[in-house]
């Protein structure tokens, strides 16, 4: 998501229009609150990836789209992509999916903690089961009608031993459980590789794990008629799955921050300076390098830009209250 800010001269106040080009959780209805009832029709523009930013100079210039069909300028950006994103955007191949190109490259500092910062993979796998009984020859057929169908149960998981039949990356989460009590939907989570493993399957393939899954933790009873075979019948079947896919979605690459090996809290800080930067931050004013460079002309918010609460939502939430903050201090 990026808002981009028009202020008029003189600079008594200031006007902003989002240009929204992700989903965020202010696309979804339980965030239209957030959203500004007042905004003129045509501020809040939906659709458009960003592909290059340039900021050296007055006004900043926001290319939008694989052929840059669409170019905004505004006196101010507030950019909040995903750290994933900005992870691709400090690679040597800009043109990789997701990324923007940034001109003038982004300082040094900046590039520093975009890399030493994390960026983890969490999916959720949502599962629709239903029970399938096995008739039995000796008038089970009616006592099957007449039962009230079993509840899924809460299957918390511990693989010892040979597991060949259950897949590698299956075995990497630890429960499958109905989303509540007497619920047929489940849910599984997956992180690290085996998430970006998960989101790479087709469904038919994800199922067949979670069958192979199923009938070696939840074995179907035996048959009660004499020379019928026992448990050949799975007690529980998938009827449809419906799942993340963070890490290869490219308006997000990955699913949140956190404080990796080697980075800190101040990286977080980093993260949140806004551009151009100045010498405390470790960055060389860009008012030397730009004769017509503007104070805060990209700022930065997002669940990675915070120190205290990041990889959580409200933590997006904040940081977008404070670069709200910082530009109205700006203007007083």
């Amino acid at each position: 998501m990026i808002s981009a800010t028009w202020t008029s001269r003189p600079r008594a106040s200031t006007a902003t229009s989002p240009a929204t080009t992700s989903r965020s959780p202010a696309d979804t209805p339980a965030w239209s609150s957030t959203s500004s009832p007042r905004s003129p029709p045509g501020t809040v523009r939906l659709g458009l990836g960003p592909r290059r930013l340039e900021w050296g100079e007055t006004p900043v210039r926001l290319h939008f789209g694989d052929e840059a069909t669409t170019t905004l300028t505004a006196d101010h950006v507030i950019l909040t992509v995903s750290l994933g994103v900005l992870k691709a955007s400090i690679d040597e191949d800009v043109s990789a999916t997701g990324a923007i190109a940034f001109d003038p490259p982004l300082p040094e500092f900046k590039r520093e903690a975009v890399a030493r910062l994390g960026f983890g993979v969490v999916d959720k796998l949502f599962v629709e089961v239903e029970a399938v009984e096995t008739p039995e020859l000796d008038g089970g057929d009616e006592q099957l009608a007449s039962a009230a169908p079993p509840a899924f149960p809460f299957l918390h998981m511990a693989f010892l031993g040979d597991a060949a039949k259950i897949p590698w990356w299956m075995r990497g989460t630890e429960s499958v459980c109905p989303v509540h009590a007497g619920s047929t939907v489940a849910l599984a989570w997956f992180a690290g590789r085996e998430a970006t493993h998960l989101e790479s399957l087709p469904d038919d393939e994800v199922i067949r794990a979670l069958h192979s899954t199923l009938e070696s933790f939840l074995p179907a009873p035996p048959r009660r008629c004499s020379g019928a075979a026992a448990g050949a019948t799975p007690r529980w079947r998938v009827k449809r799955i419906k799942r993340s896919g963070w890490a290869t979605d490219p308006l997000f690459l990955g699913s949140y921050s956190y404080v990796a090996v080697g980075s800190s809290g101040e990286d977080l800080d980093r993260m949140a300076e806004p551009l151009p930067s100045g010498p405390e931050a470790g960055g060389t004013p860009l008012s030397v390098l730009f004769a017509g460079g503007t104070p805060l002309s990209v700022l930065f918010a997002g669940e990675a830009t915070h120190r205290t609460h990041y990889s959580t939502t409200h933590a997006a939430y904040l940081s977008g209250v404070r670069e709200a903050d910082r530009l109205l201090h700006h203007y007083r």
